[in-house]
């Protein structure tokens, strides 16, 4: 199966796939902690740091939305703080093993969703209805600057 349309699919149906408990110990990943969780461990697959304010950046959200996040994951075990030089201005986070092996989880079971809608529908159906939902966002964030302009 294409790669590609994997990725494009999570893309723009993303708030699509809000995580739901499958099992005792599962914690379940909405959209607003998954993108968290996706950029802390894409960070660290690439090992590279950003601290909180390039985070916050980065998701196009304020840092204290982040701040809500950020202690809503650490409370779950899934992320741990950390500062380089006992600089405590500048916060780093990273996966704990618990939250990766959720995060894996997650993506695992979010890949085979996408895998059999691609299956059932078609590739070239699915990757139609990817470039409509993305031209679809970009002429609604055309109006929202528009809207935020007047």
């Amino acid at each position: 199966m294409n790669e590609n349309i994997i990725k494009q699919f999570q893309e723009v149906f993303k708030p699509t796939f809000n995580g739901k408990p499958h099992k005792k110990d599962f914690i379940a990943l909405n959209h607003d902690v998954g993108d968290v969780l996706f950029l802390i461990n894409s960070l660290n697959i690439a090992e590279k740091e950003m601290n909180l304010t390039e985070i916050a950046r980065e998701l196009k959200i304020t840092k204290a939305a982040l701040s809500q996040k950020i202690n809503k994951l650490s409370f779950q075990g899934l992320i741990q703080r950390y500062s380089k030089d006992n600089d405590r201005k500048n916060a780093y986070i990273k996966l704990t093993s618990k939250g990766k092996e959720i995060f894996d989880n997650w993506n695992r079971n979010l890949n085979l969703i996408i895998e059999k809608i691609v299956n059932e529908v078609g590739e070239e159906e699915v990757s139609k209805l990817v470039e409509t939902v993305k031209k679809i966002r970009k002429v609604i964030m055309e109006i929202k600057e528009e809207i935020t302009l007047c």
